[in-house]
């Protein structure tokens, strides 16, 4: 929801355009529509309790047309009985869009408890559905639910003075909140949750030595990371170039380890628009999921524990104390989440940091499959997980770039793929495809839906048939390699420079290059602010950024 609750309880009248902004028109583990109230919302309820707790909106059909509902008798006691079978406390609020009444039920997060259904279930929330837990993952969720969170444990012997006050004023900025000293910094934790009253004095919990403290390992013990560069050895019984031991507030430790990572590792550069830089080995958004998870979802009950990364030549391992949270389990990951620490998590959601559903894994598969990187691989004992990322990729680090500047088109693999020997070979065939694929690839309807999608277009028929990339996918990262396209940027820049007015067609004409090309690159330096457009579509000149 683009809205919180608190929000859409304040409003009484809104658009339909205005409602579905706020509330959005997709499913999911925090929203449901009723036409009506049904005879199973208590399952819902529980589900969503025992999940991050959400909205239900009833008035609403499958068809996401308004059927109507007021908050009268008969509405408010279906929903108030089913609330009570489950035990949860519902709040109700009736809001008309477009003059249409519809109940907006508020459903809270239930913890430290059990949420069953009537018949004895423990539902959890799985996209849209309510999904029953059995067996061992029942047995785990039920012991995480019910033992007391040890990151709301007091940590005795902190002080003020060990407060590291950018990294609580940073957290207090991203919940609206003014920046504070620090003879106030323990009375702002607390309202936070981050600290707690003990013999008459505010104390920090375990989470707020954790996100604000200058080194939570003097007060955790095992509040740190190892990492150990390996590069050069096979297993983790090898020779290390080099230790590190780091501790510091989670979000600033979190930007250390990447930046330690990538400079241990090879150092790879390409040339990306008209700046050469530095293009680490793993995706920068994989690295920060891979060390957010390991960080926030750490067993604090093993306070001897640390999180180890280790750094091989072909890949990066990443070890968390404790096994995997509640229900989750490996085959389960990708859609099921439990936070093992929701203070912790609730802090880093609001740093915008991590996602509270659960989607940083799925964010790590894209962005290693942007990569034509192999996918992450976990494996989990009862007293650790370690994430695997593995670096090495069928094509060149240059085609990887190339890749990553089309991360917003939405391909497969075997797309990808595809695309990059079209870059290195000018066309492909079915042949060719099929050599690079495998014959159990549906080589035609995989052609056949690229060039739906505008990745490549189809020239000749029957036998000549072949295909290549697509103005649009030339137009945005050109054909010929990074390098390439970085030098028409360049000379783009230094005709407007020399000539002070340059056309479409007076570019493409000095550079011997199409027009779908050179507008493509025009806009991009436009954007860039490196030039400046001048003029209606078709009298449009380009002349140099400085001038007025």
């Amino acid at each position: 929801m683009a809205g919180s609750l608190s929000d859409l309880f304040q409003l009484t009248d809104v658009t339909a355009d205005e409602f579905w902004n706020l509330v959005g028109k997709v499913e999911h583990e925090r929203l449901d529509f009723k036409a009506r109230v049904p005879k199973g919302l208590s399952d819902t309820l529980a589900a969503m309790a025992m999940t991050t707790g959400g909205l239900v909106v009833i008035g609403i059909d499958d068809d996401r047309k308004f059927a109507g509902a007021q908050l009268e008798q008969a509405v408010y006691d279906g929903v108030m009985t089913s609330a009570h079978d489950v035990e949860v406390s519902v709040t109700t609020h009736e809001l008309r869009v477009d003059g249409v009444p519809v109940v907006m039920v508020g459903v809270p997060a239930v913890t430290g408890r059990l949420v069953t259904t009537p018949n004895g279930r423990v539902l959890r929330r799985v996209g849209s559905s309510n999904h029953p837990l059995r067996g061992d993952a029942l047995a785990r969720f039920v012991r995480a639910v019910t033992l007391h969170p040890r990151e709301d444990e007091p940590v005795s012997g902190v002080g003020v003075a060990d407060i590291d006050l950018d990294a609580l004023n940073q957290l207090l900025a991203a919940q609206k909140r003014p920046r504070v000293t620090r003879r106030a910094a323990l009375k702002n934790m607390a309202e936070l949750g981050l600290a707690v009253e003990r013999a008459g004095q505010l104390v920090p919990t375990v989470a707020g030595v954790v996100l604000a403290c200058v080194s939570p390992d003097v007060h955790i013990k095992g509040a740190r990371v190892q990492f150990v560069d390996r590069q050069g050895a096979p297993t983790r019984t090898g020779a290390s170039r080099s230790r590190h031991t780091l501790s510091a507030p989670l979000s600033r430790l979190v930007e250390e380890l990447v930046a330690l990572i990538e400079n241990a590792g090879e150092r790879h550069e390409a040339v990306v628009g008209l700046r050469r830089e530095v293009i680490p080995t793993f995706p920068r958004e994989v690295l920060r999921e891979a060390l957010l998870n390991a960080l926030a979802h750490r067993d604090y009950q093993l306070s001897g524990g640390t999180v180890d990364v280790t750094l091989f030549s072909d890949r990066l391992e990443v070890r968390s104390p404790g096994g995997l949270a509640g229900h989750v389990t490996l085959e389960n990951l990708r859609d099921e989440h439990f936070s093992r620490n929701s203070r912790l998590m609730g802090a880093l959601k609001s740093l915008e940091l991590v996602d509270e559903f659960g989607e940083g894994v799925d964010r790590m598969y894209e962005g290693m499959a942007g990569r034509l990187l192999p996918d992450p691989t976990w494996s989990a004992t009862d007293a650790s997980v370690t994430v695997t990322l593995r670096s090495e990729s069928p094509v060149s680090l240059d085609d990887q770039v190339w890749l990553s500047m089309l991360s917003a088109t939405q391909m497969t693999t075997d797309e990808r793929r595809v695309l990059v020997l079209a870059r290195h070979e000018g066309r492909v065939t079915r042949r060719s495809v099929r050599a690079l694929l495998g014959p159990d690839v549906d080589v035609p309807s995989l052609l056949r839906g690229m060039f739906f999608k505008a990745l490549l277009v189809q020239v000749g028929e029957r036998g000549g048939t072949y295909y290549e990339l697509s103005r649009e996918i030339v137009a945005r990262v050109g054909s010929y390699g990074i390098a390439a396209q970085a030098r028409r940027r360049e000379q783009l820049v230094d005709l407007v420079q020399s000539r002070r007015r340059l056309s479409v067609a007076e570019a493409a004409d000095e550079l011997h290059v199409p027009r779908e090309i050179v507008k493509g690159l025009l806009v991009d330096l436009t954007s860039e602010g490196l030039v400046r457009a001048v003029g209606n579509t078709r009298a449009r000149v380009y002349v140099p950024a400085a001038d007025s």
